[in-house]
């Protein structure tokens, strides 16, 4: 596996992250939070909190790495989404027939 240099990973984690987390739940939290509190303590709490849930998945991705391939995990996870989709497809397909009175 290629290993990117340290300020190449950096920026694209920090890109990668930033992206993934614009606009999302969490950050409408904070946004709600931050209205009626304390802005400073929202956005420690909220960076304590991306700290620590980042670092157990860092820790959880080592230790699932040295037991298992990568190439198992990638099929693992592509076999996951499949099945999120479908599930996805189906409910929205009931919600449809709900809404026309087809059901």
């Amino acid at each position: 596996m290629l290993e990117k240099s340290g300020h190449n990973l950096f920026f694209t984690t920090f890109l990668l992250i930033t992206v993934a987390e614009f606009g999302d739940k969490t950050q409408l939290a904070v946004v709600a939070l931050s209205s009626t509190a304390l802005p400073i303590a929202v956005w420690i709490g909220a960076t304590c909190a991306l700290i620590l849930t980042s670092t157990l998945g860092v820790i959880a991705g080592r230790t699932i790495l040295q037991k298992c391939p990568l190439s198992l995990l990638h099929k693992i996870s592509g076999l996951i989404f499949l099945v999120l989709a479908i599930l996805a497809a189906y409910n929205s397909y009931l919600s449809y027939m709900l809404t026309t009175q087809l059901i």
